[in-house]
């Protein structure tokens, strides 16, 4: 069995102990091309001195058996390769879907139908004080301390961007306050939604990501203060003009 490469190279992957010394009968060969996935093998055979001394009488009910064999050898053997390489390009995938995820300054948190936390990247874990707890989806408001915007009325459980997301609804833009021992003075967050569904569209559970707003919401605070601030002082001219 020759890999063929990709460049032109050829590495013999297997062969059997006397391929190298057979080769009676003018060397008679056989070559059988094979292509799995984006790979190119060859398949090549060659019957020995002894094959053909020992058996010509049967040669060709032989030869046929040993074809039928071996095909269903290599058979085997390239959907060994074949898995192989399929595990070994999933889990490089899925090496660089984690890393990308863990990179990225958005917090993404994916559950599935029952609640189960299946994902939750170092950016959410950061922002919301903890990571994945084995907690039900009644209890996330107490465990993470959610709030709605005013920070101080606990998020209705039911109403959860990710908790609406299992169920096949999407959110855009849900504010939110998570308040906790780890973050005891809070975080303001941004929420956006999905439902998780496979490839025929079956609902599998929800995912979230979301943003931290705190600072933009000072900022606009404060903008909102100086307005104010300038409104009244003008109305004050205006009063001592009059």
């Amino acid at each position: 069995l020759i890999d063929e490469g990709t460049e032109g190279r050829e590495t013999v992957i297997a062969a059997s102990p006397d391929w190298l010394t057979s080769g009676a009968e003018g060397e008679t060969m056989w070559v059988r091309g094979i292509e799995v996935g984006d790979r190119r093998w060859a398949l090549a055979g060659r019957p020995t001195a002894r094959f053909f001394s020992e058996r010509r009488s049967r040669q060709p009910l032989a030869l046929g058996l040993a074809t039928f064999l071996t095909w269903e050898t290599i058979g085997g053997l390239l959907l060994v390769v074949s898995r192989r390489a399929q595990d070994a390009a999933r889990r490089e995938r899925d090496r660089i879907v984690g890393a990308a995820l863990g990179s990225l300054s958005e917090g993404v948190v994916v559950a599935d139908r029952d609640g189960r936390f299946l994902l939750f990247n170092a950016a959410a874990e950061r922002m919301a004080g903890m990571g994945s707890m084995e907690t039900g989806p009644a209890s996330w408001p107490e465990t993470y301390g959610c709030f709605l915007p005013d920070g101080a009325t606990p998020y209705p459980a039911d109403q959860l961007p990710l908790v609406r997301a299992i169920r096949g609804e999407r959110t855009d833009d849900v504010e939110m306050v998570i308040r906790n021992p780890q973050v005891p003075e809070g975080v303001r967050l941004s929420l956006s939604g999905a439902p998780l569904t496979d490839e025929r569209g079956v609902l599998q559970g929800g995912v979230i990501t979301y943003r931290d707003v705190t600072a933009r919401r000072k900022a606009e605070e404060e903008l909102r203060k100086s307005v104010h601030r300038l409104e009244d002082l003008r109305y004050a001219v205006d009063q001592a003009a009059i």
